[in-house]
């Protein structure tokens, strides 16, 4: 039966059928002949499952024909009562024979070695082929003491196995080993040395020992395999390749190891130069390594080198043995002290009810430190039990669905209460049913039924999932990384707060350079107009010439041309007062900035304050950041505004007090207006000569005004709309920047994800991963670019479907990239295609747009930016189906929640679980998170019991008495391994979650597996 295993938890590894191979592992366990008498071991019945226990499966007895130590029987006997205080199971050894576990039955008969819960006989060949180093292959053969005839059918075996010496066949029987050792040493004429003798002697050959093994169906039912693999076994074999396939052989044979070596234990879980399919391959399955003192002398009874003390975690039974073989690497430890929970204040031991007979059967319920599987029928009280212990743990919501049974059985069983004790002796308050939460920190972590459905059916984007998962990435993050916040959101918020603060910073830069640059182009936009102008003032100066030298001959020549020379001094005056007066206002507007810059410091420096006090700078440290403005700065702006105030005051003049020579506009304006008098008498010609001689002042002044003008938009005005033209990509562009930060910000959030999903040694990978991604939405983009165009004067880039397919690879794979110079290439292309003149966009603008809103549009980054999201799988979580949301939940605290080590309640997650995934994805994750937290799991899905080996199976039941309101629920707890009647926990396993043998028998003939 031991190969068999192997093949089976091979298939199991596989995933492939997995829930009928679970049934076919019990039902095989489960065919175990009964006792016909009572058995000699005391009985077991630990409700709470497989603990941890102290085996010595090799322990020599005085009876041991080789190297023998010991002295009489009384003494050896006393010896294992004394020294054996801290062991559980024993395995008396013989070589070849029973003599001696024959002799210890007698005394457990007597009443004696009671403490022990189980003994069962070992039996030590020698077999062949030889050992590199001389000498034979230690092979052990560990007895199943269940039977009440094992001892006469193990004999009746051993009768049917010999071993040739000169052409004869001698038994593995006392007599016959005696006659053997004789045979070979005619000396021996003792009878105790002839059979150590006869013993030493009698090596059949491995081929032999199979052949005679497969011919013992007895034997192959009651018994496992145990091969040495230290010198004086397996690894002493020949390292020839020609022994490669006999070493091989052998181990498939094995179904069990006798080694202490850690080494040995690693390789043959999969763990060293193999992986496990390759150690399966070449030695039919993955092996558990096992160790006993091998004592032949009182003072080396269970005191092994080292103190390697062999551990098993199972019922001190030899079904618990045979767990071994299914669980080589959980079940089994080597090392001087028991394994133990890191921190036993986090282990629920029992749940007390109290004052709740009516109800409950049970006042006390003890629990398993590992995983806990809660089954039975509908009805039965699995829920109760989840909530009832939820509730002791604080951990229950009063706004439980319908689906709970507290919320249903308050107003019933409201005096009755609940209390945890915990596994390093503490114990919690009790609470009554009829009271409310007390607020408190729950002890455990409860995913109730409607937690799940909300999470996996309920919330359709999948936001809750994701907070939860947050919430679990934070407790990773390093508390000097959490800058003192108390949740990811707000973490999240404070690392990217400076980034989405540049953001906007950007955008606002951007729509007043937009502004500037709008304001520059119409300004050279107007060259050619004021170009135009100046060319007709031209025009208009040379025709006046040509009129005046005939006027100026009709009048005084020397008035005229003192009217001319002082028109032409007022006109530059005037022109002098309006650049002083300019002046003046530019001083204002300097001074208004000054006190907005001003205001604007020590509203900047009020904010940053309260930074730097919150980074712990000092107030003297603080005050180096202050902008110390310099005393005295409003008097710059007072001595040029007096300055330029008197300068204007002396061009103006003062028309009451006229000075008769003076040059003021006032005494210029006087003394034309005196000229003008004496110019001549005849009226009309003198009116025309000064009304020309005006018009002439007046055009050169704006004809001087022009040439300024345009000479400063082919200077100043272009330099500077180049500059903001520059500033205006460099400042877009730096928003490309910012994306790269905030991605960098947000792998660095998610960091600890990465960490827990990387594969760990079980091979197991929990699927998460952050993903963030550039997006465009171009076609959003392009539209809004569509509606400030009139659509009858077609845009090229926006309307032809060549050019706008073009955009695919010449833009937006740019924005996708962040490829800074392509993006810079692709909008100048955009807006050349547009329009070759930006002012020529004008004109193809619907009346609500103008050229500001096209750029506005052109520079928009709302259409970039980042999509983050959490994916399982490979796939977002949003979109994932209910079933595989209810799979990333339990992975996410079986496997991420590594920080939190309270116990874990979970109420029949299956009913949202793709039942396809729950063996791959699931399964992987409970076998590895229950080495380090109790986990408490209410299911009646047979992968979530069976192969992840649950350490405690609680069977639930509900039964009513006649005349009774309500049904007594009760609660019997065991391990897998308990068996052997219709009420053993395996049994109603089967029955639980798998319907029985017959179901799972006709489910596994339409499957087309030949199970049973």
């Amino acid at each position: 039966m031991s190969r068999t295993w192997g093949k089976i938890c091979q298939i199991l590894r596989n995933g492939r059928f997995a829930p009928i191979f679970v049934g076919f592992i019990l039902l095989r366990m489960a065919k175990i002949p009964q006792p016909k008498k009572p058995k000699i071991e005391p009985a077991i019945s630990e409700s709470r499952g497989s603990l941890w226990r102290r085996w010595d499966p090799h322990i020599h007895t005085p009876e041991s024909a080789l190297e023998n130590g010991f002295g009489g029987w009384d003494e050896y006997i006393d010896a294992l009562e004394e020294r054996g205080k801290d062991v559980a199971v024993i395995g008396i050894t013989d070589y070849c024979t029973l003599e001696g576990y024959k002799k210890v039955l007698e005394y457990r008969q007597a009443g004696r070695l009671s403490q022990f819960n189980m003994v069962f006989p070992n039996i030590e060949f020698r077999i062949t082929p030889e050992l590199s180093g001389g000498g034979a292959i230690n092979l052990h053969l560990l007895i199943d003491p269940k039977d009440p005839r094992h001892v006469e059918e193990t004999e009746r075996a051993l009768r049917l196995l010999t071993c040739k010496y000169d052409g004869t066949d001698y038994a593995c029987h006392p007599d016959e080993l005696r006659r053997l050792g004789t045979a070979h040493d005619p000396k021996q004429t003792d009878p105790h040395g002839a059979l150590g003798h006869g013993i030493n002697v009698f090596k059949p050959e491995f081929g032999v020992f199979e052949k005679w093994y497969a011919s013992q169906a007895w034997l192959r039912e009651n018994s496992v395999v145990v091969m040495a693999n230290g010198k004086d076994g397996l690894g002493g074999l020949s390292k020839d390749s020609g022994f490669t396939g006999v070493r091989e052989e052998m181990y498939r044979f094995s179904d069990l190891l006798f080694s202490a070596n850690p080494t040995d234990r690693e390789y043959f879980l999969g763990k060293k130069s193999d992986s496990p399919d390759e150690v399966v391959r070449k030695h039919g399955s993955l092996k558990a390594c096992i160790h006993g003192s091998d004592a032949h002398a009182i003072d080396k009874l269970f005191e092994p080198d080292g103190q390697r003390y062999c551990w098993i975690k199972a019922d001190p039974t030899f079904e618990g043995l045979r767990q071994v073989m299914d669980e080589p690497e959980d079940r089994v430890y080597i090392g001087p002290t028991v394994p133990t929970p890191i921190d036993e204040s986090k282990i629920i031991d029992s749940i007390e009810l109290i004052d709740g007979e009516e109800w409950f059967k049970d006042s006390s319920i003890p629990l398993n430190p590992g995983l806990v599987g809660i089954i039975g029928e509908k009805g039965s009280g699995k829920t109760a039990l989840a909530e009832l212990i939820a509730f002791g743990a604080n951990a229950w919501q009063k706004s439980a669905g319908s689906s709970s049974f507290i919320g249903k059985a308050r107003p019933l069983i409201g005096e009755m209460s609940v209390r945890l004790k915990w596994r390093d002796g503490s114990v919690s308050e009790a609470i009554k049913l009829e009271d409310d939460p007390s607020g408190e920190l729950p002890s455990v972590r409860y995913l109730s039924q409607d937690f799940v459905e909300q999470l996996c059916s309920q919330d359709i984007s999948g936001g809750q999932l994701i907070t939860q998962i947050e919430e679990v990435i934070f407790t990773h993050i390093e508390e000097s990384d959490r800058l003192d916040t108390a949740s990811f959101e707000e973490l999240k918020r404070l690392k990217t707060e400076t980034i989405q603060t540049r953001k906007t910073e950007i955008k606002a830069r951007i729509a007043k350079l937009n502004s500037e640059i709008v304001e520059l182009e119409d300004q050279v936009k107007g060259k050619t107009a004021k170009q135009q102008q100046l060319k007709k003032c031209e025009t208009d100066i040379a025709a006046i010439d040509l009129q005046l030298p005939t006027l100026q001959g009709s009048v005084d020549a020397t008035v005229a041309k003192e009217i001319e020379k002082l028109s032409t001094l007022l006109q530059s005056k005037t022109t002098e007062l309006a650049n002083v007066n300019r002046n003046i206002r530019l001083v204002e507007t300097a001074r208004e900035a000054t006190r907005a810059y001003e205001q604007g410091l020590g509203e900047a420096f009020d904010e940053l304050e309260e930074k730097l006090k919150e980074a712990g700078l000092s107030a003297i440290e603080i005050d180096a950041y202050s902008p110390k403005l310099k005393t005295g700065r409003e008097k710059p702006f007072e001595r040029i505004s007096a300055e330029l105030t008197r300068n204007a005051e002396a061009l103006r003049g003062n028309p009451k007090k006229l000075v008769a020579k003076g040059e003021t506009i006032a005494d210029l304006t006087a003394r034309i207006a005196e000229s003008k008098k004496l110019l001549a008498t005849d009226e009309k010609q003198r009116e025309r000569l000064l009304a020309l001689q005006e018009q002439k002042t007046k055009t050169t002044a704006e004809k001087q005004r022009l040439e300024k003008e345009i000479e400063k938009i082919d200077g100043p005005v272009l330099e500077t709309l180049t500059k903001k033209r520059a500033s205006r990509m460099k400042t877009y562009l730096s928003y490309f920047d910012l994306l790269d930060a905030e991605a960098t910000a947000l792998k660095e959030l998610y960091e600890p994800l990465e960490k827990v999903i990387a594969e760990d040694p079980t091979g197991a990978k929990a699927g998460f991963e952050l993903s963030v991604q550039p997006v465009v939405t171009g076609e959003e983009w392009l539209d809004a670019g569509r509606s400030l165009f009139d659509g009858r004067k077609k845009v090229a880039t926006l309307h032809d479907k060549e050019k706008v397919k073009s955009l695919e690879t010449s833009l937006y794979s740019k924005w996708l990239q962040r490829d800074q110079k392509g993006i810079e290439a692709g909008l100048m292309a955009v807006s050349q295609d547009i329009a070759k003149e930006p002012t020529d966009i004008d004109g193809l603008l619907l009346a609500h747009a103008n050229r500001e809103s096209v750029y506005g549009w052109l520079f928009n980054t709302d259409h970039v930016g980042l999509e983050y999201g959490l994916r399982y799988g490979g796939t977002d979580l949003n979109v994932l189906s209910p079933g595989t949301r209810g799979i990333v939940l339990l992975v996410l605290y079986l496997a991420m929640d590594t920080q939190d080590n309270r116990p874990l309640v979970i109420d029949q997650p299956e009913g949202n679980l793709d039942n396809s995934s729950v063996y791959e994805s699931l399964v992987p994750f409970l076998r590895k998170a229950k080495k380090t937290r109790q986990i408490i799991l209410v299911t009646h899905n047979p992968n979530l019991v069976i192969t992840t080996d649950a350490d405690q199976v609680i069977v639930a039941k509900a039964g009513r008495s006649e005349g009774a309101k309500h049904p007594t629920l009760s609660y019997v707890g065991g391990s897998l391994e308990n068996s052997g009647t219709k009420d053993a926990i395996r049994e109603q396993a089967i029955r639980l979650l798998e319907g029985g043998s017959v179901p799972f028998k006709k489910r596994g003939r339409r499957y087309g597996s030949s199970v049973g």
